[in-house]
C-alpha cells in the first residue's frame, strides 16, 4: 500500500485516465473527488458484500441505487454527473436482475416465473 499526504485542493493522478483530488477536510472526515473513465467502477468498500469482495448483495446494489436517485433529485450533480449517475444506475439496475434471476435459479425456480414456485418449478 502506497500512503501519500495531500493538502486540500491537491490531487493524485493513477495513470492518464484517473485523477483524485482532496475537495473538503472537517475534523474526522476528508471528502475525495474522483475523475475516472465511466467504464470503471468507483466502490466504496462498505457498499461490498464482505463474503465476497467482487460481489454486492441486491440489497447493497439498491441501497447505492436509492443514494444516487436522491442525490439527482436533489440536484446535487451537474447536467454531465447526472447522465454518468442515470448511467451507473442503468448498470447496477442490470447487474441486480441478473442477480434475482441467479438467486431464483439457485433455489430450484426456473427463473422464468413469479419466483413463488418454491423450487417445484415445472415452466422450464
Amino acid at each position: 500500500m502506497l500512503i501519500l499526504q495531500r493538502k486540500l485542493g491537491e490531487t493524485i493522478k493513477i495513470g492518464k485516465n484517473i485523477e483524485i483530488s482532496v475537495v473538503e477536510l472537517s475534523k474526522n472526515q476528508v471528502k475525495l473527488g474522483i475523475t475516472a473513465p465511466e467504464d470503471m467502477a468507483i466502490i466504496r468498500d462498505d457498499a461490498v458484500c464482505k463474503d465476497s469482495p467482487e460481489k454486492k448483495t441486491s440489497s447493497a446494489i439498491m441501497e447505492e441505487v436509492a443514494g444516487l436517485l436522491l442525490e439527482i433529485a436533489a440536484g446535487s450533480y451537474s447536467r454531465q454527473k447526472t447522465r454518468q449517475a442515470m448511467k451507473r444506475v442503468e448498470r447496477l439496475m442490470r447487474k441486480y436482475a441478473d442477480l434475482k434471476v441467479a438467486e431464483k435459479k439457485s433455489s430450484g425456480c426456473c427463473g422464468k416465473c413469479d419466483g413463488n414456485c418454491s423450487g417445484g418449478c415445472n415452466h422450464g
